[in-house]
């Protein structure tokens, strides 16, 4: 009688084996597929900053800057690489900077920088680097085209100096 109550004792354990591994097989396949959705690179993929001539004859030459080497930087106390002269957490750096050079006084260009996180309630402008500043751009938002599925934010008439997107985040469009 004893072996009897053990037997049926067992069975109800292996039924909430059963339902707990199937739960867990679940749960599992869930967070798979949430994962999956976050690991999404295309929203946060930040393509190189371009710069093109305004003019047929117009000879142009243009560097991409990585953020460590970009003038008019500071780092704050977590390891970001901010711009200068704005109060801390409010602005930051849209990707990497472009210099742009061999204009003449006469001549401009267009810059434009990719926006991936435009759609997320960011905002941005383009900022020129003065040498002790940085210092607002005419800027036009890009909507995507086509196959093109980035936003970008240009600005049609520099000269030669070097240039960010400056971003931050727009909390009251997010409410």
């Amino acid at each position: 009688m004893n072996c009897n109550l053990l037997l049926k004792g067992e069975g109800n354990h292996e039924k909430y084996s059963r339902f707990a591994v199937a739960a867990l097989l679940v749960v599992s396949v869930v967070l798979m597929s949430v994962s999956t959705v976050f690991a999404d690179s295309s929203m946060t993929t930040w393509a190189h900053p371009t710069a093109t001539a305004n003019g047929k004859d117009v000879n142009i030459t243009s560097t991409v800057l990585d953020l460590a080497v970009l003038p008019g930087t500071v780092n704050n106390d977590a390891g970001m690489i901010l711009p200068v002269g704005f109060t801390t957490g409010s602005i930051q750096f849209g990707g990497n900077g472009i210099v742009v050079s061999g204009l003449t006084s006469t001549e401009t260009a267009k810059v434009c920088f990719s926006f991936p996180v435009y759609q997320y309630s960011w905002t941005g402008e383009i900022y020129d680097w003065t040498g002790t500043m940085w210092v607002v751009m005419l800027t036009t938002i890009v909507a995507p085209t086509g196959e093109n599925s980035l936003y970008y934010s240009c600005s049609s008439k520099v000269s030669n100096g070097t240039y960010s997107l400056l971003i931050g985040y727009n909390v009251s469009s997010s409410d």
